[in-house]
């Protein structure tokens, strides 16, 4: 997933991003979230072949968990 690292950190440019093993983490925005989440998606299909499961797209507000751990704002 390095080709996915390398797409985000230089065409999406979210505020942060996280990733460990094929987890990741972004931060940025509520609106530009959407515009990313739609951008990775198409690059994993396209690029690498792979399809994201919705349900793991959440608003950090509801909490989520990563790593074993779970997180709440």
């Amino acid at each position: 997933l390095n080709e996915l690292d390398r797409f985000v950190k230089h065409q999406v440019k979210p505020a942060a991003y996280l990733r460990y093993g094929d987890d990741f983490i972004m931060i940025a925005p509520d609106l530009d979230l959407k515009k990313m989440r739609q951008e990775i998606t198409q690059f994993l299909a396209q690029d690498l072949y792979h399809q994201c499961k919705e349900r793991y797209y959440r608003k950090g507000k509801m909490g989520f968990k990563v790593f074993g751990d779970e997180y709440f704002s």
